[in-house]
């Protein structure tokens, strides 16, 4: 892990001071990582257009107030045997070191957003929350963005200064930030349409933070955006589709490839419990080999529907099939458990 971490801060070193200069545009041209345009033919790009010119975004800035609520993200009770909560995210970090109240330095803010970055007569904006330190960078040093992802976020995240990309930021003197994703935690968009809420979206509410934070803040050093798992994708993707912000990207774990039937995951989860316990491999594949064998034959669904109390129910007549996916759900609810259990403990 340490080798990982070294040659990250390298990177991110080269990508702050670059031996060539970052363009200010890239023409990419494959279908993966081309971004989209607007829904008016005739604009190119959200961030040069006037709902996105440095006046709007200053406009918006402007309206964008500090919050004074005291209410508090409920981050869901956390499983300490699968090693996740409800949400299936890692929690915030937690610290002794970490200040909770907001100082000069350290806080949260909030920032207008569209609702449609897509369509040039969208009219509807959302607060979308922040959170920012302060404490190593400087107005014109480099700056480190973390993507939210499918849950609220916290402050912890730029205020545990033990977590690694807080280690980064302290060796090259970075100011941090974390924009939480919209639809979730206190950005919402006030609807309950979810046509909204997509990667795409998102990624142009990224490039518009940084926009805002250059125009408004004068922060106009390199901008490197991190993200693990889903966000992970988001910062490869952001700095694909924005390299005229976005100087270098960090993804953890970034599902970059949606493939269907992704069996090679539970061969991870096979390997590593067959590491930690081989008696503890072998009842499991004995269990699912079973439980296959029951779904043969009526009797042994039967069985099953005894068992799991499944809804629909599976039924013991010889006439009545079984849906596919029916059987693949009861399979995928299973296995799930163990591959929670291997992504999420503690152990390592």
């Amino acid at each position: 892990m340490w080798q990982i971490q070294t040659l990250t801060l390298q990177n991110m070193k080269r990508w702050i001071n670059p031996v060539f200069p970052v363009p200010d545009r890239v023409e990419i041209t494959d279908n993966v990582g081309k971004r989209p345009q607007f829904f008016n033919p005739t604009v190119s790009s959200s961030l040069h257009i006037k709902a996105n010119s440095n006046n709007a975004i200053k406009l918006r800035s402007s309206r964008s107030k500090p919050s004074t609520s005291s209410k508090k993200i409920d981050f869901k009770k956390w499983n300490k045997f699968t090693g996740k909560g409800e949400h299936v995210l890692l929690p915030p970090p937690v610290s002794e070191s970490i200040q909770q109240l907001d100082t000069a330095d350290q806080g949260q803010d909030w920032i207008e957003q569209t609702w449609d970055h897509f369509n040039v007569y969208e009219e509807h904006t959302f607060r979308q929350k922040w959170y920012y330190n302060y404490k190593f960078g400087s107005d014109k040093g480099p700056n480190f963005l973390m993507i939210g992802g499918e849950g609220p976020e916290s402050g912890s995240w730029t205020r545990n200064e033990d977590v690694a990309w807080m280690t980064y930021a302290k060796a090259v003197g970075a100011n941090v930030f974390l924009l939480e994703h919209r639809y979730y935690g206190e950005s919402k968009l006030g609807t309950n349409d979810l046509q909204y809420l997509t990667s795409a979206q998102m990624l142009y509410d990224v490039a518009t933070f940084i926009r805002s934070q250059q125009v408004t803040k004068g922060r106009t050093g390199p901008w490197i955006t991190f993200g693990g798992s889903y966000p992970g994708a988001l910062a490869a993707w952001s700095r694909e589709w924005f390299p005229e912000l976005i100087a270098g990207a960090v993804g953890s774990s970034g599902p970059v490839l949606a493939k269907d039937d992704f069996y090679e995951y539970l061969e991870v989860v096979e390997d590593v419990i067959k590491r930690h316990s081989q008696k503890c491999y072998d009842r499991t594949k004995e269990a699912f080999e079973t439980l296959y064998k029951l779904t043969q034959d009526p009797e042994g669904r039967a069985t099953i529907q005894q068992k799991f109390k499944l809804s629909p129910a599976w039924t013991s007549d010889p006439a009545v099939t079984i849906d596919e996916l029916d059987m693949n759900d009861v399979f995928e609810a299973l296995y799930g458990m163990y591959q929670g259990t291997v992504q999420y403990n503690a152990l390592d």
